[in-house]
């Protein structure tokens, strides 16, 4: 029973692998359709970019001179940021179809005719023969899934620095509004007591005390 388990597993951790590498391959056989497509928007994309643009107010010195206003530089930046991920998009399709062509190396000229009919083509193939050929390449396809992954994570970090540096307001510690406060139990509840708040419960709690003892005398 248990190597029965172990063999359906085994079955579908196959089958599994197989839909990623299926996925994979895809992806990567139209990666120059999503390049040339890219390039025929850049354009566009950039016309859009500076459309969407805020005009600011210009102030004026006393001798005419005009100043730019931080939203504009900002404004600027954001462009800038803009096309070069844009740019950085374009290239990274050009890259992932470079992959695709090390990919088509690795198999024979037959492979790779049914290859770009059934990946780039989009043409129906006998599923038992791509199986075959993915089989054939799973270990560069382990490699590239690995590769992918870290360059993902690299991309994300950097990104991340790029936005921290853009807007650091967003990232300064904010003050507790507690901080240098007491933190004192009244009637059974924990508030926090400014140092005139302290005094003064600190006042009242003497008060209290004074009353208390004097009652217990006159007991």
């Amino acid at each position: 029973m248990q190597q029965l388990d172990e063999l359906i597993n085994e079955v579908e951790t196959a089958e599994e692998i197989l839909k990623k590498n299926l996925w994979q391959v895809r992806y990567l056989a139209n990666a120059l359709s999503r390049a040339i497509r890219l390039e025929k928007l850049r354009a566009e994309f950039y016309q859009e970019l500076y459309e969407n643009i805020r005009i600011p107010s210009v102030s004026y010195h006393h001798d005419f001179t005009s100043m730019v206003s931080a939203s504009t530089e900002m404004q600027a930046i954001k462009i800038i940021n803009a096309k070069e991920r844009y740019d950085r998009k374009v290239r990274k399709e050009y890259e992932l179809n470079f992959r695709w062509e090390q990919l088509l190396s690795l198999v024979n000229e037959q492979e790779r005719i049914i290859m770009i009919r059934y990946f780039r083509k989009k043409k129906s193939v006998n599923p038992e023969v791509i199986s075959s050929i993915l089989h054939k390449v799973k270990d560069y396809l382990r490699e590239e899934e690995l590769r992918l992954e870290e360059e993902r994570t690299a991309m994300s970090s950097k990104e991340f620095r790029r936005y921290k540096d853009i807007h650091p307001e967003n990232f300064k510690k904010k003050k507790d509004p507690n901080e240098g406060k007491h933190h004192v139990s009244i009637g059974g509840r924990f508030v926090y007591l400014t140092d005139e708040e302290f005094e003064e419960h600190k006042r009242n709690q003497e008060e209290r005390r004074k009353l208390l003892s004097l009652w217990d005398r006159r007991g």
